[in-house]
């Protein structure tokens, strides 16, 4: 016959119980201050009064064709004939392939992009303009595009 004696736990429970609270505790601190830090906010216009607005039509999509048109305004007229405007299409879920377009630029600031949502969904339009001084700025136009009705 075995003996077994019990080996008493309870004397280190109180302080696994304060590194584990101490560790969660630290986590969600990084969390937060990790989250607030890359969270930016939308993307009006920059230090040199430049304003990005993109408009998609139809506003409420089906799957098909859609037209992206970007406008600029605000800053100098040589700032905004020298920059070039692109967007790209993404499905909010993981492994799709991003739908990228050329922009066609109809006015001095006026640019737009022949679309093919190709699937129903929730899409992210990333509308991205870029300055030659390297400064960039972003529209993003979410979208939820419908299936096509038969």
């Amino acid at each position: 016959m075995r003996v077994r004696l019990a080996q008493p736990q309870r004397r280190f429970a109180g302080l696994a119980g304060t590194r584990l609270a101490g560790s969660l505790l630290l986590a969600t601190a990084l969390t937060a201050a990790t989250t607030a830090a890359c969270r930016r906010p939308p993307v009006a216009s920059d230090t040199a009064g430049v304003v990005v607005t993109a408009r998609l039509v139809p506003a409420q999509p089906t799957v098909g064709p859609a037209t992206l048109t970007v406008t600029l305004s605000g800053g100098t007229a040589d700032t905004l004939s020298h920059a070039t405007v692109g967007v790209v299409g993404h499905m909010t879920h993981p492994g799709m392939t991003p739908v990228v377009a050329a922009m066609t630029q109809r006015g001095p600031d006026i640019y737009d992009a022949a679309l093919d949502l190709n699937m129903p969904g929730d899409w992210l339009l990333v509308a991205t303009v870029r300055f030659p001084d390297s400064r960039r700025l972003e529209s993003r136009v979410p979208v939820r595009v419908q299936p096509r009705q038969p």
